[in-house]
């Protein structure tokens, strides 16, 4: 259960993304989940997630204003069938018993972070690629000028993931077999790797 400090601090960012009319009309609900990893903030409609991220006040409220300026969305508390779905399997994820989630989700952003996303959903529970295997994967971007700037491109991509574990953004590492960043903390990326039966 979420503590009454994260409660409070879940109201309180929620306030700021209430129906307003016609500039954000679309609904979507907003759930806390209780994990090993910490408490998740996950956002969606009645038909698929958008948002699973570490509930933390100035990130999470960041996160929710892209996606309801994307979406011209408004966001109540509350529960839907995908937040019920995805709890069910965050459960068993946890619990050593599920490898591939089935939750549906929303992506939103710009056609290349879609693409690398969609590339992220192919890499397999327990294992991991780099950064350059993940650039050399994604064959749309290739700038002649620059050998690194592909790796960099992916690399601000994943960090831009707002679906937490359902596109796997912890199982991509740097090629010299160090963590690299992670926007919910090394610690949280390392833990998930080692759930997932890698030794960081």
């Amino acid at each position: 259960m979420p503590t009454k400090k994260s409660e409070t601090e879940f109201n309180k960012i929620l306030e700021d993304f209430s129906y307003k009319g016609e500039r954000n009309k679309n609904k979507l609900t907003a759930a806390i989940i209780d994990t090993p990893i910490g408490e998740l903030l996950a956002v969606g409609n009645d038909k698929s997630i958008y948002l699973l991220q570490v509930l933390k006040k100035e990130f999470s409220y960041a996160q929710l204003k892209r996606i309801t300026d994307k979406t011209r969305s408004h966001i109540t508390k509350g529960r839907s069938k995908p937040i019920d779905l995805l709890e069910r399997e965050l459960t068993d994820y946890f619990n050593g018993t599920l490898e591939v989630f089935t939750t549906p989700i929303s992506m939103h952003g710009t056609d290349f972070q879609i693409q690398v996303w969609n590339e992220l959903r192919n890499i397999p529970f327990g294992k991991q690629i780099s950064y350059a295997q993940l650039a050399d994967n994604v064959k749309s971007v290739r700038p002649k000028s620059s050998t690194t700037a592909p790796v960099r491109a992916v690399g601000t991509a994943n960090g831009a993931n707002r679906i937490l574990l359902l596109i796997p953004c912890h199982r991509v590492i740097n090629k010299n077999g160090k963590l690299g960043g992670f926007s919910c903390g090394i610690e949280r990326k390392q833990w998930l790797l080692n759930h997932e039966g890698q030794t960081f």
